[in-house]
């Protein structure tokens, strides 16, 4: 299992870069798992085949852009690969916290 964490508040850069990483590479994963061809993944995922093209890429060259699919639509694409995604909101530690919150997300 792998850990991704990331800071919302720094935006779509650093380590929500790392968590889009992430993302693709389960969708990838996932993809060759239950050995879809391309197309059929698309129409899964319900997004269009040069979409999903473009994350497929990126999942192997993380240097490509990916400004195609949000998070949340990455997130959504996973699921309709059934797979379930868990988001766990927990309360900070004080209620003045001195940082943002991070985001995490556990790949098993």
């Amino acid at each position: 299992m792998s850990t991704v964490e990331s800071n919302v508040a720094g935006g779509n850069s650093g380590k929500n870069d790392e968590l889009r990483i992430s993302l693709a590479g389960a969708i990838a994963s996932m993809i060759e798992w239950r050995e879809l061809k391309q197309v059929e993944a698309a129409v899964l995922m319900q997004i269009s085949p040069s979409k999903l093209s473009v994350l497929l890429g990126y999942a192997k060259d993380p240097t490509l852009q990916i400004s195609t699919l949000s998070i949340g639509k990455m997130l959504e694409c996973i699921n309709l690969l059934g797979v379930d995604v868990d988001l766990i909101v927990r309360r900070p530690r004080s209620k003045h916290p001195q940082h943002p919150g991070t985001s995490r997300l556990n790949l098993a």
